[in-house]
């Protein structure tokens, strides 16, 4: 078992970290066919080029971890430093 008692009495929780993913993303189709027929737009699909990689927005909790894109930790870096706790989740870089 963890102890959880500081040497001043005080109970110390561990803080959960923060893990940043760049390959956190997801295909987002910018391109557009300018076409009525079924079978154009479906090869315009098939295609990569149509499509720009968009970082995703979310936080994903796994054990005591957060794991998210580095676009979304910055964010939250800069909300934990205006709130003034930003000494509470250590950020790690992968």
């Amino acid at each position: 078992m963890i102890d959880l008692t500081s040497t001043w009495g005080v109970k110390v929780f561990p803080a959960p970290k923060i893990i940043t993913e760049p390959r956190l993303s997801k295909q987002v189709q910018y391109r557009f066919p300018i076409h009525r027929k079924k079978r154009v737009l479906r090869k315009w699909a098939k295609r990569s080029c149509n499509y720009r990689a968009v970082p995703d927005m979310k936080i994903y909790k796994i054990d005591n971890a957060f794991v998210c894109h580095p676009v979304v930790a910055n964010a939250l870096r800069q909300q934990l430093t205006e709130s003034g706790h930003i000494g509470c989740l250590p950020i790690l870089a992968t």
